[in-house]
């Protein structure tokens, strides 16, 4: 018998999900009526490519696992992005903006349901905690560790629900345009003063976490004065500065390879 990475119990473990199944059926493109799959783009490798690879483990318990499907993925799963619609979007355009600028709009966190921005909030931190624990082998050496040992254990005792989570705060950017809504991409770990922030993509949603005790006052406080360490906004995801990093590096480093190579289009998984 292993040790489940979430409840530390000797259990059988079970095949693990990075991110959901669900997020690679749903981000799947279909041209022509036929499967092309997913964009898989390797940095590190200077390659694209079309790829249903799925990153999976065993890292968790049957019962560690049913905790991050109820609390995180089955909710949100019912909010991102699909071919058919995007639940979220659509749920905070009836609610209106508190502040609009050029090309976003910031929604007041007391007005959207607090099970949404429960679930939001307990998936974005289950995400980074896994990839944090996770065991990437050589190939991406990046974000292991990147929480630090005090996070790492806070976020597990928040996500078992022993505890309530501090100094993180969460900015959940919701896609205002339908381009890019089908990008999935890893957690990355950026240094900041004082402060660390981790960031990952998922059908329609861009998840952005400040971490750390002595986090900037510029940085926190929009939260404070919304009284909410979530705060939710609308705005193009094709503009935000990682994704156009990401681009540059695509077109300047990666080399297509395969049927990607000959014209093909699909989504991006990165």
């Amino acid at each position: 018998m292993k040790v489940c990475a979430l409840c530390k119990k000797e259990a059988e473990l079970i095949d693990s999900h990075l991110i959901p199944k669900s997020a690679y059926k749903k981000s799947r493109s279909f041209i022509d009526g036929k499967n092309v799959g997913l964009v898989k783009i390797v940095t590190g490798e200077g390659s694209a490519f079309f790829s249903d690879e799925q990153v999976t483990k065993k890292l968790l318990c049957s019962e560690c696992e049913d905790r991050f499907s109820k609390k995180g993925e089955r909710p949100v799963s019912m909010q991102w992005a699909t071919p058919a619609g995007f639940p979220m979007r659509e749920y905070l355009q009836s609610l209106g903006a508190i502040a609009v600028g050029p090309k976003f709009s910031v929604f007041n966190p007391a007005s959207i349901d607090p099970e949404v921005l429960k679930s939001l909030f307990y998936f974005a931190i289950s995400v980074f905690w896994r990839a944090n624990v996770w065991d990437w082998g050589r190939s991406s050496a990046q974000y292991p560790g990147s929480l630090g040992q005090k996070y790492e254990a806070s976020f597990r005792s928040f996500l078992l629900g022993e505890s309530v989570l501090k100094n993180v705060y969460l900015l959940i950017t919701v896609n205002s345009t339908d381009f890019l809504s089908g990008l999935i991409a890893f957690p990355v770990s950026n240094k900041i003063p004082r402060a660390a922030v981790h960031i990952f993509d998922v059908l329609g949603f861009k998840f952005t976490a400040v971490v750390g005790g002595h986090i900037p006052d510029n940085i926190t406080k929009p939260f404070v004065a919304a009284g909410s360490n979530v705060l939710v906004l609308t705005a193009p995801l094709e503009e935000s500065q990682d994704f156009l990093e990401l681009a540059k590096v695509v077109q300047t480093k990666v080399t297509a390879r395969g049927r990607l190579s000959k014209g093909d289009n699909g989504h991006y998984s990165k």
